[in-house]
């Protein structure tokens, strides 16, 4: 198996939108509050560009090297391994 174990955080995600670094700063509480009102409304929260644009092929390349090593599951499932209520709206995130 091989991957990139020297890479650090600002080395993939923008800590400029995101600073994960700061857990002190006002940009990091209010991601926080916006992810858990997502969460809290829509059961579930969306990074965009969380991952910086630049890493992106490298990335992916550092994945097809691991592609031997994934797990499949023949059978379809959502995120959290749970049934979806006949009634839930077409864009329920348990769909």
């Amino acid at each position: 198996m091989t991957f990139d174990s020297s890479w650090q955080p600002g080395d993939i995600v923008d800590l400029q939108r995101y600073p994960l670094d700061r857990p002190e700063s006002r940009t990091y509480r209010d991601v926080v509050e916006a992810v858990r009102q997502a969460l809290d409304t829509q059961s579930c929260a969306v990074l965009s560009n969380f991952v910086r644009a630049d890493r992106i092929d490298r990335l992916r390349a550092e994945a097809e090297t691991l592609r031997p090593h994934a797990v499949y599951m023949k059978h379809e499932h959502n995120p959290y391994f749970s049934a979806v209520p006949d009634d839930a709206p077409v864009n329920d995130p348990r769909r």
